[in-house]
């Protein structure tokens, strides 16, 4: 049996209720990283932008990053951090800043590299610059779950991920609704349902103002799918309220919230969404909203969700 084993996590924290849109941010980031450093203030540069959220009347900042590595097809081959990414749908459909961040001079995507300097600077240089504590720098000791699946669930998943791969490509869940389903299954709903397999009930975060396909939840129902209980107890809570008790209680919460996923799944189906767009539209975004379930939370013979 495994355990919990903790890390010391370094990040830059936004709080978009005191951003002013001052901008003061971007122009230190690009001094920053300007050629050489702090010779010429060129926005293009900058590895932090903000934008107006004119939904929500926010001005929101926006960090470049979240790079997943793709399984390169050898087109537009990209090298960042030593890892190779192409324009293939994988690394670009994922990053959070794909329509914002580009190297003015190569084309290249742009990371915020936290300002690494030598000797190390004490904060990078947004948080220096924003005086209105909209952007801070905070360490978060962070647990990580220590108990891997059996041996034998990792090799019999793997073996059958792999022969759909064989069978359909690695890119098959782009090709139809059905192709990425099957992947889902493998992937998530066999191993959870392994588990609640020796359970009574199951607690969910699911809540109605997620997606058309999740309007009808309560509190608590029986899941058909899995048969057993599963309770809901957020399910007509708001993005608002939710932010809100994560602040008043400081609750843990996956840095990539702050990175323009609002939800988030898979690597290759998930990809950052702008400001003021539905939360869901970063997932499966070549599907149409009435699918967008992977099938976890859809019981047999639901309206919602044609699963």
């Amino acid at each position: 049996m495994g355990g919990l084993k903790t890390k010391v996590v370094k990040e830059i924290k936004v709080d978009i209720g005191k951003c002013t849109g001052c901008r003061s941010c971007e122009l230190a980031c690009s001094a920053f990283h300007a050629v050489p450093k702090y010779s010429s203030l060129n926005p293009a540069r900058s590895r932090i932008r903000v934008f107006m959220d004119e939904i929500r009347d926010l001005y929101v900042p926006i960090r470049a990053g979240g790079y997943t590595q793709a399984e390169c097809n050898g087109r537009n081959l990209y090298i960042i951090d030593g890892k190779e990414y192409s324009e293939c749908a994988f690394c670009p459909a994922s990053c959070p800043s794909r329509d914002y961040f580009k190297e003015p001079d190569s084309g290249l995507p742009l990371k915020c590299d936290m300002c690494e300097d030598v000797p190390p600077l004490a904060e990078p240089m947004c948080v220096v610059a924003c005086k209105f504590d909209a952007l801070t720098y905070e360490e978060r000791v962070e647990k990580i779950a220590e108990e891997p699946r059996g041996i034998e669930d990792q090799v019999e998943l793997k073996a059958a991920y792999e022969s759909l791969v064989k069978k359909h490509g690695a890119n098959m869940f782009y090709e139809s609704v059905d192709l990425r389903r099957e992947c889902c299954h493998i992937r998530k709903i066999v191993p959870l349902k392994r588990k609640l397999n020796s359970l009574k009930a199951w607690i969910s975060g699911m809540r109605r103002s997620q997606s058309v396909t999740r309007e009808n939840v309560t509190c608590v129902e029986w899941d058909s799918r899995f048969k057993l209980v599963k309770i809901n107890p957020i399910f007509n809570w708001t993005d608002k309220q939710i932010r809100a008790y994560i602040k008043k209680n400081d609750i843990p919460y996956n840095i990539l919230h702050d990175r323009g996923y609002p939800s988030i799944g898979c690597a290759p189906c998930t990809r950052a969404v702008k400001p003021g767009q539905d939360i869901r539209s970063g997932r499966w975004w070549w599907e149409d909203p009435e699918h967008k379930e992977c099938g976890l939370h859809i019981n047999k013979g639901d309206k919602n969700g044609k699963y």
